[in-house]
């Protein structure tokens, strides 16, 4: 009898079994939460994964959801119990989450959850300054086991959050883009985009959040919120699909730098870039 070449029998005893069920990878679910003065508005559990979460914006001021997994033993109302002069605590980690669009619109971005306690938080200052999650917007929610796994959104640019500035893989243009957004860096980062006003720079935007932390602020911004991704920790990762017109946008990251706990932006990382 002819022998099976030996390439062939290599592969064939590398292949699954006719009956071995692969597993069925599925686009990531929506989870929609509604977001106004001074609340969250959606499901309390969802599913372990990547997840696609889509804030809507039904108030007259911005927010975003910042996403926060927390140690196991540890509560919502712990976290909110620490000053908000106090480093985070060890237990809590910051997971990205949809950054602020402009009201009545709404913004995206996907974060892989694992099992466990989590919460969203919105820290984006009220007209007086305080932040939201001092007017008591936080949110609990619960992640299980999935029943199918979700695949990973696929990027067709990756941005590097960094001290203190934003690496592109590759130039942004007009058109739809699915960003991945990464920390690379040694603390934790965010990303707000917004289209700047004709004539604006991206130092008024971030003028313009400096008025609002202080409670000074006048008028309307001079940039149109579009999304980005809240802050996480260092190693974390998200996406983000965005389109873009032509026109000048900013990139601005606000967390509070670990050392001297002024907002990134006072250490330059705002960066304005054009696009075509």
């Amino acid at each position: 009898m002819r022998r099976m070449p030996a390439v062939l029998l290599a592969i064939a005893a590398c292949a699954p079994a006719a009956d071995t069920e692969m597993p069925v990878l599925v686009a990531p679910p929506v989870a929609v939460y509604t977001v106004s003065e001074y609340a969250f508005a959606g499901p309390d559990t969802l599913a372990a994964g990547a997840t696609t979460f889509r804030m809507e914006t039904a108030g007259a001021e911005l927010h975003h959801i910042t996403l926060v997994r927390l140690d196991d033993g540890h509560t919502l109302e712990e976290f909110l119990a620490v000053p908000p002069d106090a480093p985070p605590p060890s237990w809590a980690h910051f997971a990205g989450g949809p950054n602020p669009s402009a009201p009545g619109t709404a913004s995206e971005a996907t974060v892989v959850l694992t099992e466990g306690s989590w919460a969203m938080v919105c820290f984006v200052p009220a007209p007086d300054g305080m932040p939201h999650v001092a007017k008591g917007m936080a949110k609990a929610f619960t992640v299980i086991p999935a029943s199918a796994p979700a695949a990973e959104p696929a990027a067709q640019v990756v941005m590097t959050l960094r001290e203190y500035d934003f690496d592109l893989s590759a130039p942004l243009t007009a058109g739809t883009h699915t960003i991945r957004i990464e920390n690379g860096g040694v603390q934790g980062h965010e990303v707000l985009l917004v289209k700047l006003n004709e004539g604006a720079t991206v130092q008024d935007m971030a003028a313009y959040v400096d008025q609002m932390e202080a409670g000074t602020v006048a008028g309307p911004p001079p940039a149109t919120p579009m999304g980005g991704v809240a802050g996480m920790d260092p190693g974390g990762r998200n996406w983000l699909t965005v389109t873009l017109t032509p026109g000048e946008y900013g990139l601005l990251c606000f967390v509070p730098d670990s050392g001297d706990g002024r907002m990134h932006t006072h250490h330059g990382m705002a960066r304005q870039i054009s696009i075509q």
